[in-house]
């Protein structure tokens, strides 16, 4: 290998490394600095939607008993560093995390976890905040696969509306629910199968609709909550196919 070859070889190098984001900073340039830390208050709300989300995703699996455990650690958990002006909501939050451990059935935990969700947003506006929650990029996928990741797609913005709180992704999110479904040909099951589902699918979507135009935030969490119910009839009856693993 000549010196030639050795210089362009450490300088490709050393251009790949500086690489951040999908952009290359040019030599000199200083590098970028790391994001602070959170403060403790924040990583705790962190730390406390992540067990909302736990209790989500076992809600959208049909998961009936996963959801006790991950709803009764928000239901017992420790309020000390939520913000001044906080209490009613944080109350209201774990009572509805309670309902969910209580639930008897997948409906009532999905409604319960809905007003959860809902209580966090009231919260947030009540307390002048703004979380910034992440969005879920959308795969270039076709077919039953890409319907079932515009469901995820649109739940997720969904659930934003609810917990942000925004009006627009709400809006956004239950437009995005409402599209047209699949027909009954199209579910990669067998015809008695397709029988019991394409209802619960014609059902989401037309619930979708109507979500579009709900502005009160308690209407929001009844919507959601039955969709996420929808959503979890479909996965426990065919889990080998489309079920989210825990």
């Amino acid at each position: 290998m000549t010196s030639r070859t050795i210089r362009a070889w450490l300088l490709a190098a050393a251009t790949a490394v500086t690489a951040v984001q999908g952009q290359v900073l040019s030599p000199g340039a200083p590098p970028p600095q790391p994001a602070p830390p959170l403060s403790a208050q924040a990583e705790y709300m962190r730390a406390h939607f992540n067990q909302a989300m736990v209790v989500h995703a076992a809600i959208i699996r049909g998961d009936l008993g996963a959801v006790a455990p991950a709803a009764r650690m928000l239901a017992e958990q420790d309020p000390g560093l939520m913000p001044a002006g906080s209490a009613a909501h944080v109350n209201a939050m774990k009572e509805a995390a309670r309902q969910a451990v209580e639930a008897p059935d997948i409906l009532a935990a999905g409604q319960a976890t809905a007003r959860m969700l809902t209580a966090c947003g009231n919260c947030h506006r009540a307390v002048g905040t703004m979380p910034a929650l992440a969005s879920r990029a959308r795969p270039p996928v076709g077919g039953v696969v890409g319907h079932m990741v515009d469901h995820q797609v649109a739940v997720d913005l969904m659930l934003r509306g609810l917990v942000v709180p925004s009006d627009s992704l709400w809006r956004q999110g239950a437009r995005a629910m409402a599209a047209a479904p699949l027909h009954a040909r199209e579910l990669p099951v067998d015809s008695s199968v397709r029988r019991e589902l394409a209802p619960t699918e014609e059902r989401i979507h037309r619930m979708a609709t109507e979500a579009a135009q709900a502005t009160d935030p308690f209407a929001r969490a009844g919507f959601y909550g039955q969709m996420l119910a929808g959503c979890a009839d479909c996965h426990k009856r065919h889990p080998k196919i489309w079920g989210p693993k825990p």
